[in-house]
């Protein structure tokens, strides 16, 4: 009997244990699950949590389409919708922070701004619901202004000359992309009227969201870097080595006769006159306007003027065989005062004719 109530005793002790340790799960698990649902209604109270959904919601395609409204005005030419989109989800998806505006917030309000990076993409007001059992109270987005408008670039405007290429991404601009053209160069607007000049050419794109790669090409394909430091007018310089040693060496005499002349050099006006007129087109304009100032020049009253220096700022072939040949220089006026330095600008058209250079117009600046 002993041995048989022991065992009866250890049975009703295993069964017993089994019970409690039941009765310990079931009530673990309930406590688990009241944890758990504690836990979630704690986090669903953080206003972080409300703003974290309403930024997701921001770039869901189940969104009331505002996000998406910044990129109707793009160019789809240049930027597809898909391209867009992916760049504003990466924009916004991690990278906004929030940060309480305390002088907005009131009792019944907290008022958030939303930033990515230092740009300001909108505002979001929050307003607490009934609190649960808990204790805890949700928040629900009340009001917002959200725009993200800012992540919108500004478009893009660049002159360049009118032969040139422009892309932007990967895509060469065509002609409807130029808003300005027949643009003169500064250089040469002296001479517009009586010749066929090259000109510059403004391109306007956009608006654009995110970054831009622009490229500009000249006439040979060869990548050119245009900013709003470019000075415009060092395109204009397109002469060939031989053709630059045939215009310098034209300068180096016909500056030196037209210095000679302008001072009335051995006080022989017409003497000086025809030298200078044999680098002169024959009975041209410029041939004609000298000789008829030739009588202003005889009675000049300095000891002779010397050309100092000259430099060749630009040498442009402007085609039909002409150049421009644009020249400073600096000359030392010997008279009753003394030496005089000055410093004279000159813009020269030259013409080819036959083996040699003539100059068929000339402008002082």
């Amino acid at each position: 009997m002993g041995k048989y109530e022991t065992k009866r005793t250890r049975s009703y002790f295993g069964r017993g244990l089994a019970v409690y340790a039941a009765v310990f799960v079931l009530i673990a698990g309930l406590g688990l699950t009241v944890l758990w649902d504690f836990l979630k209604a704690y986090e669903q109270s953080r206003p972080q949590t409300a703003l974290d959904e309403f930024v997701q919601q921001l770039t869901s395609e189940k969104s009331d389409g505002r996000t998406w409204k910044v990129i109707e005005g793009i160019d789809h030419k240049i930027q597809s919708e898909e391209v867009c989109k992916a760049f504003i989800k990466s924009q916004l998806d991690g990278k906004v922070t929030y940060t309480k505006n305390i002088s907005a917030c009131t009792e019944e309000k907290w008022v958030y701004v939303l930033r990515n990076g230092s740009k300001v993409v909108g505002n979001v007001t929050l307003v607490p619901q009934e609190k649960d059992r808990y204790g805890f109270s949700t928040w629900k987005v009340a009001d917002d202004s959200a725009d993200i408008s800012a992540l919108v670039g500004e478009r893009l405007s660049v002159t360049v000359p009118s032969q040139f290429k422009v892309s932007v991404n990967g895509v060469l601009l065509d002609e409807s992309y130029i808003t300005k053209n027949q643009i003169q160069y500064p250089e040469l607007k002296e001479f517009y009227d009586q010749y066929e000049l090259p000109y510059l050419v403004t391109y306007e794109a956009g608006p654009f969201i995110g970054q831009l790669q622009m490229e500009v090409t000249d006439q040979n394909g060869t990548a050119i870097t245009i900013d709003d430091t470019t000075e415009l007018g060092q395109f204009l310089n397109n002469c060939t080595e031989q053709e630059q040693e045939k215009i310098q060496k034209f300068a180096d005499i016909y500056i030196k006769l037209l210095v000679a002349f302008g001072g009335s050099n051995s006080q022989n006006g017409p003497a000086n006159f025809n030298k200078l007129a044999q680098y002169m087109v024959k009975n041209g304009e410029l041939s004609n306007r000298f000789r008829s100032a030739l009588p202003n020049y005889q009675f000049s009253q300095n000891k002779g003027d010397k050309v100092v220096s000259q430099t060749i700022n630009r040498m442009v072939n402007i085609g039909n065989n002409r150049y421009l040949c644009d020249v400073t220089y600096l000359v030392d006026t010997h008279g009753k005062q003394g030496v005089v330095r000055t410093t004279n600008h000159v813009k020269i058209i030259l013409v080819q004719d036959q083996s040699r250079l003539l100059a068929e117009a000339m402008t002082s600046y």
